[in-house]
């Protein structure tokens, strides 16, 4: 059990403490502590950084066959994660430059004294919440598979050693 938890402290809490971070930031923040404050980037980023550790720790393994199927899997692993956490991220930035605009909008049209409500129709600021939502989701499912893959080969091949 100590082996365990040595373990999972150094290559799957260690990863999740800045997603940790931010959920309770946004959680003191908003008042509710839910799942809706977990980040999908967050998320993808730390099951990026677990398949790193566990590549890491193949410095260890000497059967030549065994290390080629554990690099490649877990490099596969890091391409997804990284794919994944960069597309969702664009889709981030995306979002936050729409609602900026949908704010410089309807600050210069109250300024102005112009139709605030026609312009206010013109930009949807939660047009990419959809895809945010879509990338959380994803962010869990690939972690629900990383972790798990990560924690098998770990203990089958003892490469925590």
């Amino acid at each position: 059990m100590y082996r365990f938890i040595n373990w999972f402290t150094s290559s799957v809490a260690l990863p999740l403490i800045p997603m940790a971070g931010v959920w309770l930031i946004k959680g003191v923040e908003s008042g509710t502590f839910s799942v809706s404050n977990v980040n999908g980037t967050d998320l993808l980023f730390a099951s990026a950084m677990v398949c790193v550790i566990s590549l890491i720790k193949l410095k260890n393994v000497s059967n030549k066959e065994l290390l080629e199927g554990l690099t490649n899997i877990f490099s596969f692993g890091l391409v997804v994660s990284m794919v994944l956490f960069a597309w969702s991220l664009v889709y981030q930035v995306q979002a936050d430059l729409t609602l900026q605009s949908f704010f410089d909008l309807v600050s210069k049209a109250l300024n102005d004294g112009a139709d605030v409500k026609a312009i206010a129709n013109a930009i949807d600021p939660l047009s990419y919440n959809n895809k945010i939502e879509a990338f959380r989701l994803i962010g869990f499912i690939v972690i629900a598979v990383v972790v798990p893959t990560s924690i098998v080969f770990t203990f089958t091949y003892d490469l925590d050693k």
